[in-house]
């Protein structure tokens, strides 16, 4: 009987770049839960100061109350917006760091790839020269004796 090795093995999930339409999102969430952490909060926030505004709005006399309310909830999506995105703004700056390293290496991979294919040339030329001076101080010393 064969072994289905492929049995145990857990599916692909799903990358940001296949996220084409509301369903693929909702997908992408279930199977990346800690990563909807940050859009979850920035979502909650934004209904929460909207339901508030409508409330205060509807419910309050005075306006005023509306917009510290806004302002202060505002003032807290900032807050977590910028130390979420100070996080992978770092990312990117090593991401970058990282690809310009790769760059260079690969530019002096091809340097010295193309200085050992020369030596490696130089070295089997030297050799048949070697051999060729080596079959020639054969004869001349059959040709001396």
């Amino acid at each position: 009987m064969a072994d289905n090795w492929d049995a145990d093995v857990d599916p692909p999930k799903t990358q940001c770049s296949d996220i084409k339409s509301c369903g693929d999102l909702c997908t992408w969430f279930k199977e990346n839960p800690r990563k909807c952490l940050a859009f979850t909060i920035f979502s909650l926030s934004f209904l929460a100061i909207a339901l508030a505004g409508v409330a205060f709005t509807l419910w309050t006399e005075k306006a005023d109350y509306v917009f510290i309310a806004s302002g202060l909830g505002s003032f807290f999506i900032a807050l977590v917006g910028t130390f979420h995105f100070k996080t992978l703004l770092a990312l990117k700056a090593e991401v970058d760091n990282y690809s310009g390293l790769n760059i260079k290496f690969r530019k002096e991979n091809m340097l010295l790839t193309s200085d050992v294919d020369r030596l490696q040339k130089a070295s089997t030329h030297l050799s048949s020269t070697q051999k060729s001076i080596a079959r020639s101080i054969k004869i001349n010393k059959q040709n001396f004796k």
